[in-house]
């Protein structure tokens, strides 16, 4: 799962890391050790082509839809994530404020509440005025 949202999804190592609640240090060595047990195995992969992303980002999203993981803050932080890079930013909105109403962390619900205007400004919804 890790390798398909770095690879696939395009998140970085400390954003997969903070999903798995893991450091990002522990985090890179997971991702070291799959890249290299493919590797190993002689299975063919490649990193995706820029115009490959979108169809490969909706995958992702796909699978982390089906995760069962609503009470969880970072699965709707992932999930606003992969939609904004998708430019699906009527559908980020609404998964960037779960996360927010969700994270405990100050810093992080700062930087969660950053992503929501960003995306509401790009789809045009009104923005927070207590921001």
């Amino acid at each position: 799962m890790a390798l398909t949202l770095r690879l696939l999804g395009g998140l970085t190592t400390a954003e997969i890391a903070r999903a798995f609640l893991i450091s990002e240090t522990t985090m890179a060595q997971r991702l070291a050790r799959a890249k290299g047990k493919i590797r190993d195995a002689a299975i063919p992969y490649r990193v995706p082509r820029e115009a490959d992303l979108p169809d490969r980002v909706r995958a992702v999203l796909a699978v982390v839809d089906d995760l069962e993981l609503d009470r969880y803050h970072l699965f709707h932080a992932i999930r606003a994530d992969l939609l904004r890079r998708l430019r699906r930013d009527a559908e980020a909105a609404p998964a960037y404020e779960a996360a927010i109403g969700r994270s405990a962390n100050a810093a992080e619900r700062r930087f969660l509440e950053r992503r929501l205007e960003q995306v509401r400004a790009r789809c045009g919804a009104p923005l927070d005025p207590r921001r």
